[in-house]
């Protein structure tokens, strides 16, 4: 059977296909389908003309006359979607076999030719090396030394830094106690603190060069732990050089002092000196005793206001025997008569005429007297400076 395709759009285009074992349907470009027993084969051979091939049946008849010419070629059907890519598959279980021995080096080519370039630049020069150890010094030459130059100018530089502050000097590293009046000893220069501790007076000697030979720079200290006047003393052909308006009795208890050897027999003297400007304090009688305690470091012009009788007169740090003190005392009465008993630390002051001065009864009126003496405890002289003054 012979037919046209009926519809264009799905013509699946030319190529045979067997659908059974009998009937075969061959199709061309134009559409054209044959279909029955023994057709094998349909051959277009573009210019219009097709071959047929039938298998078995009867002989093959003549060839027909070249039919007219098929429409035009019919376009390309579109290219069909590309099918998915299959699984890879799985890689070989072989082991890699064993690497191959080195072949043998060649023989090396010969060297080229020097290349024809110029120069390169010099390279930067490379630190300098490490100084090699000093060689042996040569022999001093034969001449003679030539003559100094002149002194440069000084530089104008700035003055360096201060340098830092020396170690401290000697410090105190022991006491030496003393009852009584002490010669200073080798032992106590510089570290040594002699310590004065007498409730009497006491006498601290310094000794000359040719009987204990203190360098020069020695220094010698004191305290007064006690109440007792003590009073530093020069040995045989000893100079003391001392601040001004100052006397060799020390100010009272408590107080230290020090001396410098600035020369083979001369020492300078400082510390809680006694003040030889006048000092004035006021004291006050003691009730139930009528003592008037006075304090002599304390000041020589006492201020007294009579509001009892006294009986006694106590003086405390009084220099040491030999020196001349004096105390000038103003009483001030209060109105009412009061008896003065001129008794200084035991000893009766004497009086010009042999009679003691009588305190004033008027309230405001005052009486000044002075008490003088080298040695408490042998004498003490009493004289009347002024009376009933307004």
């Amino acid at each position: 059977m012979i037919e046209k395709w009926p519809d264009w759009a799905n013509f699946p285009g030319p190529g045979l296909n067997v659908w059974n074992g009998t009937d075969v349907v061959v199709q061309n470009a134009i559409g054209l389908r044959i279909t029955g027993p023994g057709v094998s084969a349909l051959t277009d051979h573009g210019d219009g003309t097709v071959d047929l091939t039938l298998s078995g049946g009867g002989a093959t008849g003549p060839t027909g006359a070249t039919g007219p010419g098929g429409g035009a070629t019919g376009p390309t059907g579109p290219t069909g979607p590309a099918g998915a890519t299959g699984p890879t598959g799985p890689t070989g279980a072989g082991v890699a076999g064993p690497t191959g021995p080195t072949g043998v080096a060649g023989a090396t080519g010969p060297t080229g030719s020097t290349g024809a370039g110029t120069t390169g630049a010099t390279g930067p020069t490379g630190p300098t090396g490490a100084t090699g150890p000093a060689g042996a010094t040569g022999p001093s030459g034969a001449g003679a030394t030539g003559a100094t130059g002149p002194t440069g100018p000084t530089g104008a530089g700035t003055t360096g830094a201060t340098g830092p502050t020396g170690a401290n000097g000697a410090t105190i590293t022991a006491m030496n106690v003393q009852t009584g009046n002490y010669t200073f000893v080798l032992a106590d220069a510089n570290v040594k603190l002699v310590q004065m501790n007498n409730a009497s007076a006491q006498a601290l000697t310094i000794p000359p060069n040719s009987s204990v030979a203190y360098p020069v720079g020695t220094v010698l200290q004191w305290e007064v732990i006690n109440t007792g006047a003590m009073t530093v003393t020069a040995g045989a052909g000893v100079t003391f050089v001392r601040p001004a308006n100052t006397s060799l009795v020390m100010a009272g208890q408590y107080t230290t002092g020090f001396a410098i050897k600035t020369a083979t027999d001369t020492w300078q003297i400082g510390g809680g000196l006694t003040s030889t400007l006048p000092l004035t304090q006021t004291c006050v009688i003691t009730t139930g005793t009528s003592d008037l305690p006075i304090n002599y470091s304390l000041g020589n012009n006492v201020d007294v206001a009579l509001t009892h009788a006294i009986s006694t007169i106590t003086l405390t740090n009084l220099p040491a025997t030999g020196t001349v003190w004096g105390v000038n005392i103003r009483f001030t009465a209060d109105g009412t008569a009061r008896a003065i008993t001129y008794a200084v630390n035991g000893t009766t002051a004497k009086w010009d005429g042999g009679t003691a001065p009588t305190a004033p009864t008027t309230s405001g009126c005052v009486m000044r007297v002075q008490l003088v003496s080298a040695a408490v405890g042998t004498y003490v002289d009493g004289l009347l400076t002024a009376q009933s003054i307004q």
